[in-house]
């Protein structure tokens, strides 16, 4: 196959990597799935575009290019790993029954349980072969055969969390450590894996790897509370509605997040009777999911979480340190820091 088309180099001034990498991403999904006829490349097509917010691909880059690293080299991988998580994406909504995806139908809601699984599998496959093609650029070969071990031993993690969240579903009394055990697993593992990736096709040493690693995991359990947080949250639940994300998913299934099992911490027997109460049918009732907001609140749960989320916040900044004072790395710190501001 050819070698995917250059992205181009970074600009001076304000225009990011992250930036210029949009225009590059959508370019190469069309290369990589050209016939809008397929049945499979029109699959692939609506899963990855419109692209959302690009974060994992923005975050490889910032950090290959806070390590000095080659961005062209690194646009390739980061396309790829964005057709890793849009999978992940993909086989989560039809586990959970969500129907909108990024302001439209889902992909099983548009065409069909057995095309989403097929869809989602295609668009995993597909990844492993963007990064062994990264050698079109100059990326050795050990090196990618690392970045490909990396994204395989990811890909069982997420599974891995995705049965262990399946297992504590309605279990409201599993305390803030199984929760945390979780989303380490579904979803620090591919934060982590791309900042340890961008460290891996950088050169750096150990230490700047071990960093960024553990930087990538603190951010990833960040990005999670923030997200139990967004429906608790006035001005990010609207934001977060108008982008199409679904915020009832996690009552709807059933699936305990930070801000209730907090206020289980604290609640009464009184309080905790009515908690599960209300946690059994506020997916479905929206008084319910009125009232259990009011009593989290009421609990101190919601700004509880939000601490914790500011601690995992710092805890990722803190970890920033390691990496060369450059302006890129001001930039991730800005990323970071927008996780307990947006």
């Amino acid at each position: 196959m050819n070698p995917d088309p250059t992205p181009p180099a970074p600009a001076a001034g304000e225009r990011t990597p992250a930036a210029l990498f949009a225009g590059y991403y959508t370019r190469r999904t069309h290369q990589l799935w050209p016939r809008p006829d397929d049945p499979l490349d029109a699959l692939a097509r609506y899963a990855l575009l419109p692209h959302g917010k690009l974060l994992r691909p923005r975050l490889l880059l910032l950090c290959v290019a806070a390590l000095g690293g080659d961005l062209t080299q690194a646009a390739a991988v980061a396309a790829a790993l964005e057709s890793h998580h849009t999978a992940s994406l993909v086989h989560d909504d039809l586990i959970d029954g969500d129907t909108r995806r990024r302001g439209r139908p889902s992909v099983h809601a548009r065409f069909g349980t057995e095309a989403a699984l097929l869809a989602g599998d295609a668009l995993l496959c597909r990844s492993f072969a963007d990064v062994a093609e990264a050698h079109h650029h100059g990326i050795a070969p050990r090196l990618l055969l690392d970045v490909i071990a990396l994204a395989g031993h990811t890909g069982a993690d997420i599974c891995r969390g995705q049965l262990l969240e399946d297992r504590l579903r309605t279990d409201a009394a599993c305390g803030r450590d199984a929760y945390l055990a979780v989303i380490t697993l579904k979803t620090a593992a591919l934060l982590r894996a791309t900042c340890r990736c961008a460290a891996l096709i950088s050169g750096a040493d150990d230490t700047l790897t071990q960093a960024l690693t553990a930087y990538g995991q603190a951010l990833g359990i960040a990005f999670q509370i923030r997200d139990d947080l967004l429906p608790y949250r006035p001005a990010t639940a609207e934001a977060a509605a108008r982008a199409g994300k679904p915020l009832s998913s996690d009552l709807r299934n059933r699936r305990p997040t930070l801000p209730l099992l907090l206020a289980l911490e604290e609640a009464g027997p009184r309080q905790t009777r009515r908690l599960h109460r209300l946690f059994t049918r506020a997916g479905h009732h929206p008084r319910a999911r009125t009232r259990l907001s009011a009593l989290l609140r009421e609990l101190g749960a919601v700004d509880a979480a939000t601490t914790l989320l500011d601690a995992y916040v710092e805890q990722a900044r803190t970890h920033l340190q390691a990496l060369p004072p450059t302006s890129h790395r001001e930039q991730l710190h800005r990323l970071t820091y927008a996780m307990s501001t947006s």
